[in-house]
């Protein structure tokens, strides 16, 4: 399940500073989502968004919530949106004003 990716990489990132500085080595958006891909996590930009979004709603404490929106803020400086999946064609709650399906 593509979601359940987003979630399980959110999670990596989160607990692993290892595995986060190794992504800070790979230098162009290609190579990024070819590791991230290899790595097993594949999803779209709006896809961790909406993993970010679901965990928050889970949240028992506030600074938990804060963490993963700092997670979603690395993310977008990692990763920004117009170099991740340009084929989205679906509405999305977060990319709504970028989808087709809105005209």
């Amino acid at each position: 399940m593509v979601m359940g990716n987003a979630e399980k990489f959110i999670k990596e990132i989160a607990g692993n500073s290892d595995f986060r500085k190794s992504l800070y080595l790979l230098e162009s958006s290609e190579d990024k989502k070819r590791y991230l891909n290899e790595a097993g996590y594949n999803f779209a930009f709006y896809e961790f968004e909406e993993s970010i979004n679901n965990m928050k709603t889970k949240c028992a404490e506030e600074e938990d919530a804060i963490m993963l929106d700092e997670l979603l803020l690395w993310w977008q400086m990692f990763m920004p949106y117009e170099e991740t999946d340009s084929s989205i064609t679906a509405c999305t709650p977060a990319e709504c004003s970028k989808c087709s399906s809105c005209g």
